[in-house]
C-alpha cells in the first residue's frame, strides 16, 4: 500500500476511498477488516470512546489520536462483565466528571444526546481519557504495557515493509 493512499483523520463517518477516516475506520482499515467505525478487533466501549474523542477534537488536534490507533487493535478479548466495568470506570474518569459538571450528558450509547460542553475539556484531556481507558483494559486482561519503539525497531520495520 502506498502511504499517500492512506486517509486523513477526520470528523464523522466516511465511505471507503473518500480520503478521510475517523480513528475507528482507520483501525478497521489497518486491521484488514471491512470498513467500519466498529471493527470486530476493538472492544465496543473503547471504540465508542474513540469515536467520541475523534468527533470532539478540532481538526488541528485530531493527530493526537495517531499513537493510540495501534493500541485499539486486539482489544476484543473482554467479557461482557469487563466491558460493563469499563463503562462504569469511564463514567468516573475526571474528563467525564468535568463533562457532567459542565452540564453535558455522557457520550455513551445509553444517553441520547451530547450537549455542547462549557467549559469544554481540552484535547489533551479527551485523548487522555481514551488512553486511560485503553490502559484500564490492558490492566484488566493482562495485556502488555505500552512502550516506546526503539530506533532499531523502526529501522527493522522500514526494511521489512520495503522488502
Amino acid at each position: 500500500m502506498n502511504i499517500t493512499s492512506l486517509p486523513t483523520l477526520s470528523f464523522g463517518a466516511h465511505d471507503p476511498g473518500q480520503g478521510k477516516a475517523c480513528v475507528m475506520e482507520y483501525v478497521s482499515l489497518l486491521a484488514g477488516e471491512e470498513w467500519s467505525d466498529s471493527p470486530k478487533c476493538t472492544n465496543p466501549m473503547l471504540a465508542e470512546t474513540a469515536r467520541w474523542v475523534n468527533d470532539s477534537l478540532p481538526d488541528s488536534d485530531r493527530h493526537l489520536l495517531v499513537p493510540l490507533i495501534g493500541r485499539l487493535f486486539g482489544t476484543d478479548q473482554a467479557t461482557k462483565a469487563l466491558t460493563l466495568g469499563l463503562y462504569a470506570w469511564r463514567e468516573q474518569h475526571p474528563t467525564m466528571v468535568k463533562m457532567r459538571n459542565a452540564g453535558a450528558t455522557c457520550s455513551c450509547s445509553l444517553c441520547e444526546n451530547l450537549l455542547p460542553l462549557s467549559p469544554r475539556p481540552t484535547a489533551e484531556e479527551m485523548v487522555g481519557l481514551l488512553s486511560d481507558c485503553i490502559d484500564k483494559y490492558d490492566e484488566a486482561v493482562g495485556r502488555a504495557e505500552h512502550r516506546e519503539i526503539t530506533e532499531q525497531e523502526y529501522a527493522d520495520l522500514a526494511e521489512a515493509v520495503t522488502a
